[in-house]
This record gives C-alpha cells, structure tokens and sequence, in this order.
C-alpha cells in the first residue's frame, strides 16, 4: 500500500509505501504523471483494478499471482483520511 498526497498547490507527493516495490511503483507513477493513484485524483473518483487472477497473460500460459492495487481519492477531515 503506497501514500501520496497533495501539497497545498495540489501536486502529489510521496508520503509512504508498505514495501520497497510499492514504493518504486508509486515514484513511478509521479515521474510519468499516469497511473491509477494520479487518475483518481484528477477525477476524484476512485479506481478499481479488475481481478486478473482468472486470466491469463496473453502468449504465456501463466495466471498472475496478485490483484493490482485500487486506488481512491480521499478528502482531509479531522478524524483522518475520508473517501471523497
């Protein structure tokens, strides 16, 4: 699970990740300005991953062993992070 925040001139920053990976995943998503965290809060809405583990990857006959990450916006409230 990976953090990213809004700095007072709404631009995501880095906050936190649970692991090395998660990390890597989320300073890629700010370096190239794309993925489902910076989607959910330019539309405010969140992003559901559909669940690939019943599909297989095409030309290889493997099935993926993780469901992608979801991602959704959240407001600042004074109890903490709440779903927009």
């Amino acid at each position: 699970m990976g953090l990213l925040l809004a700095d007072e001139k709404d631009r995501l920053r880095f906050m936190a990740a649970s692991d090395e990976t998660t990390k890597l995943l989320e300073l890629f998503q700010l370096q190239w300005q794309d993925g489902p965290c910076l989607d959910a809060f330019r539309t405010a809405e969140p992003v559901v991953n559909a669940d690939l583990s019943a599909a297989a990857p095409a030309g290889r006959g493997s099935r993926p062993t993780r469901r992608p990450p979801d991602s959704a916006p959240c407001t600042h409230s004074h109890s903490g992070c709440a779903p927009t």
